[in-house]
């Protein structure tokens, strides 16, 4: 049946017009993979243990998708976001810095997250130290190297003490809210 249907496929392929090369590119896949299939068992009737292993890793796939879901989950996407924020900040690579400053989302996950402790001062701490660091991108963006005569990264390690010092107190903050979140 395979050599029989192929060789008509493939007079079809050959008189369809040009612009549809990648419609033909298809048929020929879809003929050489029936041909295959024909040849052994197919997939479908390969028996229980394959669609059981199929449906175990959908369902596993579901439950990590909703895990990833959890407000909790989030919170600690946010802190791997925060932890990205160290490289752009030793390149000087302000807008970075800035975009990759998880402040809006995180007040709004600790809204939506259950908290087994009192945490406002470690939220007052960690947004405060959010903004020291924002202010500094946002100072360092206002005044472009160019104009500065840099052509590269302008501030030495000494200058960026104050952004590094306040990272890592946010990171420490976000650490222990996490902690005390269930």
């Amino acid at each position: 049946i395979i050599f029989m249907v192929l060789p008509i496929l493939l007079v079809v392929v050959a008189f369809l017009p040009q612009t549809l090369a990648l419609q033909r590119r298809a048929v020929l896949t879809r003929a050489l993979a029936t041909g295959s299939l024909f040849s052994g068992a197919s997939q479908a009737h390969a028996g229980g243990a394959a669609r059981e292993a199929l449906r175990a890793a959908a369902a596993e796939r579901r439950l990590v998708e909703e895990q990833a879901r959890l407000p909790r989950s989030q919170l600690v996407a946010c802190r791997q976001q925060l932890e990205g924020v160290g490289p752009f900040l030793e390149s000087q690579e302000w807008y970075l810095v800035r975009n990759n400053l998880p402040i809006n989302k995180v007040r709004g996950l600790l809204k939506q997250v259950d908290i087994t402790g009192d945490i406002e001062a470690l939220k007052r701490e960690y947004f405060a130290n959010l903004k020291v660091i924002d202010e500094f991108a946002y100072n360092e963006q206002m005044s472009p190297r160019l104009l500065r005569g840099c052509i590269g990264p302008c501030l030495n390690s000494d200058q960026l003490g104050e952004p590094r010092a306040a990272l890592k107190l946010a990171e420490a903050s976000l650490d222990a809210i996490l902690a005390q979140c269930k």
